[in-house]
């Protein structure tokens, strides 16, 4: 069930924004309840910065994983 839920989050070109669909506008729909015209600067400033702490955080796993492997390999 969890690898289905993270199977979108891959690590190829990731829709920041544009769509319903995207990091930006589901932080200002979920974490604000407002949509995107009548959001203010504050909420889409904070919409902005948790979308790309998501996007950096699932980066930041996949090199860990690779590293460790390389480390377990080279050892």
């Amino acid at each position: 069930m969890v690898q289905r839920l993270l199977e979108p989050y891959g690590r190829g070109p990731i829709p920041f924004a544009g769509t319903d669909n995207t990091f930006y506008e589901r932080h200002l729909v979920f974490d604000n309840v407002v949509g995107l015209a009548p959001a203010g600067p504050r909420e889409r400033f904070e919409a902005f910065g948790h979308s790309l702490r998501d996007i950096l955080s699932q980066r930041w796993i996949h090199t860990k994983e690779i590293c460790g492997f390389r480390a377990l390999w080279t050892a």
